[in-house]
C-alpha cells in the first residue's frame, strides 16, 4: 500500500511539473497563463484565463458542478492547447467547486440562480480586467 502511495504521489508530482512547464513555455511565447482569485459575495472563486494570441475572443468555459472540475476547471491548465490556440480561455472553478471549494460554504448558497449571479461577476470581471 504504502508502494501505491509513493507512485500516485510521484505521478502527481510529475504531472504538476509538466503543467508548469506547458504554463512557462506559453508565457515564454507571448502568451499568458495565469491562476486569478476573485472575489464573489464574499467567497474565493478562481479562474484560470490562458492564450497565446491576446487578439482572440474569450471563452468562458463553466464545468458540470460540484466537485467535479474537469474537464474545463482550474485544474484542467494545459491539457486542451486546441483551446488557447483559437480563444482566449478563462477556465471558471464555480462555487463549491474545484479550486474555489470552501468546506465552510453554506449549502443554501448551491442554487441556480446563486450559480448565475456569480457567472455574472466572472463575465464582469473578465469584461474589465
Amino acid at each position: 500500500m504504502l508502494l501505491f502511495i509513493i507512485v500516485l504521489l510521484s505521478y502527481r508530482f510529475y504531472v504538476q511539473q509538466q503543467i508548469k512547464k506547458e504554463s512557462a513555455e506559453l508565457i515564454q511565447n507571448g502568451g499568458i497563463s495565469e491562476l486569478k482569485e476573485i472575489n464573489v459575495d464574499g467567497d474565493k472563486h478562481y479562474i484560470l484565463v490562458e492564450e497565446k494570441d491576446k487578439e482572440k475572443p474569450y471563452c468562458l468555459f463553466l464545468h458540470g458542478g460540484p466537485g467535479s472540475p474537469f474537464p474545463y476547471g482550474v485544474s484542467a491548465r494545459s491539457l486542451y492547447p486546441e483551446i488557447t490556440e483559437n480563444c482566449i480561455a478563462v477556465y471558471y472553478d464555480q462555487r463549491g467547486s474545484g479550486k474555489s471549494f470552501n468546506k465552510e460554504l453554506d449549502i443554501k448558497t448551491m442554487n441556480l440562480p446563486q450559480f448565475t449571479e456569480d457567472a455574472n461577476i466572472i463575465v464582469d470581471y473578465i469584461r474589465e480586467h
